[in-house]
């Protein structure tokens, strides 16, 4: 049965969401728990687990320099005691999907794809706590904002390096290069995705429609994340903290009532650390 946003898919991106390669069990489970508000420490460690590739991708990031821990964690339960349920989720789900999609695609460069979806979750983060909506949530949806990027890579490879190669020379949006050449774009096939998946509505909607960061939401959560992926986009381009409010579109910024200047605010570049060790092996 076609899920709702499937639905509105146009018949080529249900084709292209079929060539998807199923996830595992147990990163399905992780997934599952994003809408579970009874999970504890014990039952995420269970099931994250049952896959001794995801547990030792987990342990290691949680034993690196980057977290400064005074003592080696043994466990993924202690992981979790340690760093927090929802940073152990988040490094679990990057390991689990980075590793099970790492074996096909074409020329999305994977490390800065990854680097960059970590950015967004960390400064969808700091937006969240500023406006006084669940970080977690905020962070996993930035996290997951352009996975689309990552299905088409997988499923259509040739078509996605002309796509990038082309939009590398030209002055369209990438996300306009590929409603040009596929009949849909990254947002759509992402948010179909994530739903197959079973994340949470909340996350899909704010996938689907964070693009479009004119667009009024009913709830902050697509706000959110498109200011992040803007103000990401202007950090790349060299803008200062002090001025990167100013990059927002007006309206939006009106809604999450944030000021020009965001320095102290925005905190991401430790996180790509933490991306290049969950990609490293």
């Amino acid at each position: 049965m076609a899920t709702s946003v499937e639905k509105a898919l146009p018949a080529s991106a249900l084709e292209t969401l079929r060539r998807l390669p199923s996830l595992p069990v147990c990163v399905l489970d992780v997934i599952r728990s994003l809408g579970d508000p009874g999970i504890d420490a014990h039952g995420l460690a269970v099931k994250i687990a049952r896959d001794p590739g995801l547990t030792a991708s987990v342990l290691r990031v949680a034993n690196s320099p980057f977290y400064g821990l005074s003592r080696e964690v043994a466990s993924v339960q202690d992981a979790v005691i340690v760093l927090g349920l929802g940073s152990v989720r988040t490094l679990a789900l990057v390991a689990g999907v980075s590793a099970h999609l790492a074996a096909t695609g074409g020329a999305l460069d994977r490390r800065r794809f990854w680097r960059r979806c970590f950015m967004v979750g960390e400064v969808a983060r700091a937006l969240a706590r500023r406006v006084r909506q669940d970080p977690e949530t905020a962070a996993t949806a930035g996290l997951f904002f352009d996975i689309g990027q990552l299905v088409l890579d997988v499923c259509l490879p040739e078509r996605y390096a002309a796509v990038l190669t082309q939009h590398a020379q030209d002055d369209r949006l990438l996300i306009e290069a590929e409603r040009a050449e596929f009949g849909f774009d990254r947002a759509q096939i992402g948010a179909a995705a994530l739903e197959n998946w079973n994340f949470p509505e909340a996350i899909v909607r704010a996938v689907r429609f964070g693009h479009d960061p004119e667009r009024r939401a009913a709830k902050p959560l697509k706000d959110l994340v498109a200011a992040a992926d803007i103000l990401v986009e202007a950090l790349d381009r060299g803008v200062a903290c002090e001025a990167l409010g100013s990059s927002l579109p007006a309206d939006l910024r009106t809604r999450l009532n944030l000021p020009s200047d965001l320095t102290g605010l925005l905190a991401g570049e430790s996180l790509t650390a933490a991306a290049d060790r969950i990609l490293s092996g």
